[in-house]
């Protein structure tokens, strides 16, 4: 299959053949991009979106007047990829300070360690099982991600340029309908909204100078409502529209994950008549902070193995980092996911099995 490269770091445009269900192997000088393009197609495959804008060139993050953006095209298809660079080689690396040799199988690897071992290796399966043939998860990670990706943070908080502070920014011009276009309800409200937007747009910016005051579309006299036609325009933006209803759908499909709590700041942030304030947008900060933390936990759940617990002398912390607790009380855990309805996601949709702790 053939990859396409755009934008990453020093690369402008490569393309790259890969074999499926193979280990390939690319040879090139140190500074080439090697790094560069398996990184760009780890993002591109596991839909990290924010992973991916970090390859942006240092060329156009001080300026970027054409909106030059990372982006890799052909891997749609690609469902999982593995990248075999330093940090991977590194958890096999030959640990050469050992005064007797074969020093772990004969101090170590007892009984009990084989069992823990047993007992690692089956929770870690059904663990992966349970995300291979879990679809309502597995949509509820897609859905986390879109959320993830409708917003991007910055060293002073949410970049404007996201589709989500874009959408939101104005205000809900679908529920408070400027005054004056009350009579379009029907259609700002409708789930075709932004079609109609763009068609009315394009119809008045084409034909109102052509028509002379005649309605394109019934050829009535539209002389006393020619401000009212103009005024649509003005008013809705097909693209800021089109980022608002995307931001209230993924909302709406992550509704029940939400606590009640933050489902109300989030449907009071979506309803507003004016743009965000200050304190709406430190919410959406926090917002995008828990999704990245949850997201962050389920990747590590969803890719876990044993080469996971490297550090053998603490596997029992390395377990408690991956947990959720429906019933845990500490405070240093939930404000970390204080904005989900962790009882809801664990009861309804996750079933890891218990691990039981020697």
């Amino acid at each position: 299959m053939d990859i396409e490269i755009s934008y990453c770091n020093n690369i402008d445009k490569a393309c790259i053949t890969l074999s499926e269900n193979k280990l390939n192997i690319k040879f090139a000088p140190n500074g080439t991009g090697k790094s560069t393009i398996s990184r760009a197609i780890m993002h591109s495959v596991t839909q990290d979106a924010d992973g991916l804008n970090s390859l942006l060139p240092f060329k156009f993050r001080a300026a970027n007047p054409a909106d030059f953006q990372p982006s890799v095209m052909g891997t749609e298809h690609i469902q999982d990829v593995m990248c075999f660079d330093e940090k991977y080689v590194s958890q096999f690396t030959f640990q050469p300070d050992e005064l007797v040799s074969n020093s772990f199988d004969i101090f170590i690897k007892t009984e009990a360690y084989n069992q823990t071992e047993r007992e690692i290796d089956s929770m870690v399966m059904a663990i992966r099982q349970e995300f291979s043939g879990n679809d309502e998860l597995e949509l509820f990670i897609t859905h986390l991600q879109e959320l993830s990706g409708a917003f991007k943070l910055t060293s002073k908080g949410l970049s404007k340029a996201s589709t989500g502070m874009k959408g939101l920014a104005g205000g809900n011009k679908l529920q408070h309908i400027p005054s004056g276009l009350e009579p379009y309800q029907l259609f700002i409200q409708s789930p075709r909204n932004v079609e109609w937007i763009e068609w009315q747009t394009k119809g008045y910016e084409n034909f109102y100078s052509l028509s002379e005051g005649c309605c394109p579309f019934c050829t009535g006299d539209s002389h006393e409502k020619a401000e009212q036609i103009s005024k649509v325009s003005a008013e809705y933006d097909k693209a800021v529209i089109k980022n608002l209803v995307g931001i209230i759908s993924v909302l709406d499909k992550l509704g029940d994950y939400f606590s009640e709590t933050a489902r109300s700041r989030l449907r009071e942030i979506t309803t507003l008549q004016g743009g965000l304030q200050k304190r709406h947008e430190d919410y959406l900060v926090t917002v995008k902070q828990q999704t990245e933390n949850l997201l962050a936990m389920l990747s590590t759940l969803k890719t876990l193995n044993s080469f996971t617990f490297n550090d053998a002398r603490n596997i029992r912390a390395s377990l408690a980092s991956f947990r959720l607790d429906v019933k845990c009380q500490r405070q240093d855990l939930w404000p970390f996911f204080a904005i989900f309805n962790v009882r809801y996601l664990i009861t309804s949709v996750v079933r890891f099995p218990p691990f039981h702790h020697h």
